[in-house]
């Protein structure tokens, strides 16, 4: 990532595809995905939960990830090299997808994951 997305603490807006087919299953995803980063956040509000129309086994969910102070740009870093190895930066947010080229890792059940900053 080029350049600075953290100072230090702030909220993110989270848009996650995750190969599920309800919300429970799908809130499990998305737990696994913050569950190293519990200690840095203060608030999760869950935004959106839908069917992706595309897929039939695919759901759609926005949230939005209220972290404290303690969360620094060497935090939020370690906290996307968890989640793929290959991420595509567009400044205001960033994106992993399971089928962008040369990505060969995601965490399990996410097919794209992109994250805004304010």
């Amino acid at each position: 990532m080029g350049k600075s997305h953290t100072n230090n603490g702030g909220k993110m807006h989270i848009k996650v595809f995750t190969y599920s087919k309800n919300e429970k299953d799908t809130k499990k995803i998305i737990n696994e995905l913050l569950k190293n980063e519990l200690q840095y956040i203060k608030e999760i509000e869950y935004k959106q939960f839908e069917p992706y129309w595309k897929f039939d086994d695919m759901f759609k969910t926005k949230l939005e990830v209220q972290f404290n102070e303690a969360f620094t740009q060497n935090e939020f870093a370690r906290f996307l090299e968890k989640i793929s190895d290959k991420w595509t930066d567009y400044g205001d947010s960033v994106l992993a997808s399971d089928t962008t080229e040369g990505c060969n890792y995601i965490k399990e059940g996410v097919g794209l994951i992109e994250i805004f900053f304010n």
